[in-house]
């Protein structure tokens, strides 16, 4: 038998580890179909903006190719296009996919989506699928 204070010991350790995973695997998972996280780079040019919302959680939200989801941040929120690249939704159109690095990238087709939602690196987004 373990004593009373070694289990509590082993209790924080173990909510330490699982708060350290939650927040290197890119984000959290409020509810069915909403997950925060934060921008993680801007890309040039276009204002991409790359997330640490991993592929997993984006499964985990129920997003499939095709589907919309709407994208918040900064009190904005914006309908996205969940697909595979750019070109799967009309010019300027928001799109958001897996990147290289298999987080959730968020952009417009031919537009600056940095601009025009005013986020940057280190700002809070949310993700929510609309059913």
């Amino acid at each position: 038998m373990v004593p009373t204070d070694q289990c509590w010991k082993v209790i924080l350790l173990l909510m330490s580890v699982l708060t350290i995973t939650a927040c290197q695997s890119g984000g959290i998972t409020n509810n069915a179909g909403t997950v925060e996280g934060k921008v993680i780079e801007v890309e040039g040019g276009y204002g991409n903006l790359d997330t640490d919302i991993t592929e997993s959680l984006v499964i985990g939200a129920a997003l499939g190719k095709g589907d919309k989801f709407l994208f918040s941040c900064k009190g904005k929120s914006f309908e996205v296009t969940f697909a595979t690249t750019y070109s799967d939704v009309p010019r300027g159109d928001w799109v958001g996919f897996v990147n290289w690095a298999g987080n959730l990238r968020i952009a417009r087709s031919f537009a600056n989506a940095a601009e025009t939602s005013g986020c940057g690196v280190n700002d809070l987004v949310r993700i929510s699928a609309i059913p």
